[in-house]
Order: structure tokens, then sequence, then C-alpha cells
């Protein structure tokens, strides 16, 4: 990995936003609010976590070693607009990126939470409900290459009660070892979602 010009945040941007609505949002979750107040909270989130991801994706290439020095040029300029101001340390990118991804993975969490609280409301006699989708874990791919069993949304419509594919563990891809499809390739019985009618079916 190159080590020239890595980031480092400003002290107030995107991922304070991001924290503060996680924490508000998950606040609404365990405390007795309105449908309509947490679905406002998971629509402001999730317009935050949108640019957020596409942050995520950067920090990730200016990992990558295969990044070419122009493309870590327009990486940085990116960064810039987005309140991250360049530093000269490795490991503090290092850093960073895992923050990141770990405050990503936890917004998606909750919005999934929220979603699935919203739809068990409205949806209450249809028999379904929102889950996270189990080959992107919810992350719903990247901006340029959406997941195919979510459409890019991280979650899909299950059948309750929720069974996840016993011929994939749940993770959306076909293995070796279970020998329905070709390693890597999207597990045939769930069709990647990770989610099965019934756990025999």
């Amino acid at each position: 990995m190159n080590d020239e010009s890595p980031v480092s945040e400003d002290t107030i941007g995107l991922d304070d936003l991001v924290e503060a609505h996680v924490r508000s949002l998950a606040n609404k979750l365990s405390l007795p609010h309105t449908l309509q107040e947490i679905e406002a909270e998971v629509v402001a989130l999730n317009d935050l976590i949108h640019a957020f991801k596409h942050k995520d994706e950067l920090l990730e290439k200016l990992l990558d070693s295969a990044t070419t020095e122009g493309e870590r040029g327009q990486i940085q300029q990116t960064l810039k607009a987005m309140r991250m101001k360049v530093t000269n340390n490795g490991a503090e990118l290092e850093r960073l990126h895992d923050k990141s991804h770990q405050l990503l993975e936890r917004s998606i969490y909750l919005i999934a939470k929220a979603q699935r609280q919203i739809n068990k409301e409205a949806h209450k006699h249809s028999g379904y409900a929102i889950e996270l989708c189990g080959l992107c874990k919810g992350l719903g791919g990247s901006t340029d290459n959406p997941c195919r069993p979510c459409k890019g949304r991280g979650t899909v419509l299950v059948h309750q009660p929720a069974h996840k594919c016993e011929t994939c563990g749940g993770k959306g891809k076909a293995t070796s070892a279970n020998a329905v499809g070709h390693a890597g390739e999207l597990c045939a019985r769930c069709r990647g979602a990770g989610w099965v009618m019934t756990a025999n079916d």
C-alpha cells in the first residue's frame, strides 16, 4: 500500500452526523416512540448513509495497493470536499476505515431493526417481514455494483417465521461444500438472499 497522503477527519463531519442519528434512532427504538417518529429518523439516517457509504468506499480504495496515483489524487480531492483533511499516516487511514465501516454496519443494523418494527405494524397481517440480505449483510453492495439479491437495498422481504437457508448457512453464496451452484456464485436455493420459506423447502 502507498503510504502517501491518507486522510483524517475534521472535528465535525459526516461521521458525527451519522453517529448522532444512530444514537437518536437507538433511543427511539428502546423507548416508547410513535412509528412516525421512528420512520422520520430512519429517513434522515438513510439519506446520510448514502454519502457515508460512498466515503467508506473511497477509504477502501485508498487502502487498495492497486489504486493508481491519479485515482488517489481524485479520491483525496473528493474526501477533502467531504470535510476530511490529508495527513501522511497509513496506520491512521486503516483506523479511520475500520471506524467508518463499523459505524456503517451499526447504522445498517439499526435501520433494518427499525424497518422490521415499522413493517411489522404496517404488514402485520401479510406474513412477511424485512430481513437483512444474507449476501451483502445489509450493505447493499457498492455504488458501482449493487447487490443482486436485494437490488442494493440491503434488505429482503421474507416470509415469517424467517428461516436461514441451510444450504449456504444464510450467507447467500454457493460453496464447493454445498454442491448447489459453483463456489462464489449465488446460492441456488435462496438465490443469494440467505432466507427460505421453511427450514426444509
